[in-house]
């Protein structure tokens, strides 16, 4: 069992933080969904600075199953920490030339149909199951708050926190823009996605929450909650 979530201040905002257990929050839905999935391979298409596979790795471990990763091919000694991460995990490293996002995704989709044991798993987990699993872990911790910030990419972390918080004023920043974030604010970064923010006074993803936490710091209300999904 993973250990229990744990909430503190910072610069007046309460952060999530995720960024404690490997594989952060998505390991936390994703233990919980692969223990529900008759699969025993997990497959994913995954990009190399992304907190997904990370957890994709850890949660296959938490449940017996195995994960198989396609990343766009690097030299091992260009692997990013997330790829080494995964690989300590256990995943089973696909690396594929020319590998694009869309190409990674086909790859995937592809191998896992060769296999009845495996299971595609949707890019950034966007499914009903994964949002409301998401949104039940929300509910469960011991606040309510009136403003609530995340970074997103294909919006299912925001859309998950809206429906665990529906009277809360939210705000999605933008990352890299591939779904919906449902009622949320949006904010939209110019930095390069690639290019790793100013660290926040605690661990997160350079790419995705260290990018957002200026944001919020500038534009949050105090008390406000930023869910630091990990690192």
């Amino acid at each position: 069992m993973l250990e229990p979530q744990v909430i503190t201040e910072h610069d007046g905002f309460l952060v999530v933080r995720d960024d404690l257990v490997k594989g952060g929050t998505k390991r936390r839905v994703l233990t919980q969904m692969f223990n529900d999935v008759a699969a025993n391979v997990l497959v994913y298409p995954s990009v190399p600075f992304g907190s997904g596979p990370v957890a994709v790795a850890e949660s296959a471990r938490d449940t017996g199953k195995q994960a198989i990763l396609f990343y766009p091919d690097r030299k091992r000694e260009n692997w990013s920490q997330q790829m080494k991460d995964a690989e300590a995990a256990g995943a089973h490293i696909v690396l594929v030339a020319g590998g694009n996002l869309k190409t990674l995704m086909k790859r995937a989709r592809d191998y896992a149909a060769t296999r009845p044991d495996a299971l595609c798993l949707a890019l950034g987990f966007d499914t009903p199951e994964y949002v409301e699993k998401l949104a039940e872990i929300a509910r469960a911790l011991p606040v309510k708050p009136k403003e609530v910030w995340c970074a997103t990419g294909t919006g299912t972390i925001s859309r998950a926190l809206q429906k665990a918080w529906p009277d809360a004023e939210h705000h999605a920043v933008v990352i890299d823009d591939r779904g919906s974030t449902g009622n949320a604010k949006r904010h939209t970064l110019s930095a390069v996605f690639n290019q790793a923010a100013a660290k926040p006074p605690f661990p997160a993803s350079a790419h995705f929450e260290a990018k957002a936490w200026g944001i919020v710091k500038r534009e949050g209300r105090p008390g406000a909650l930023f869910w630091n999904v990990g690192v």
